[in-house]
């Protein structure tokens, strides 16, 4: 039996980082957001509630609701101490 962990199993990623790619400043203005927000978010220290969801939802095409499943996954394995994020 083998005991390793895979490495999904100890990296946890905010999912804000999945945002990463947008230009910094209009990303954070379509958000209501500030840029320093914006930022928080990416590196999760900002949690996406539904309202923040909503409006990610209206800019990416993914539904509030697997944003808010990444939130509660991300939580869960950062209560947890599983690995981090890298940053």
């Amino acid at each position: 039996m083998n005991n390793k962990k895979h490495e999904s199993d100890t990296r946890y990623f905010p999912p804000g980082e999945y945002l990463g790619d947008i230009m910094l400043d209009d990303y954070a203005k379509k958000l209501g957001i500030s840029v320093e927000e914006y930022g928080d978010l990416l590196a999760g220290d900002l949690a996406v509630d539904y309202n923040l969801a909503k409006k990610i939802e209206k800019l990416t095409d993914v539904s509030a609701e697997t944003r808010l499943n990444l939130q509660t996954s991300y939580d869960n394995r950062r209560e947890k101490g599983f690995g981090s994020s890298g940053r």
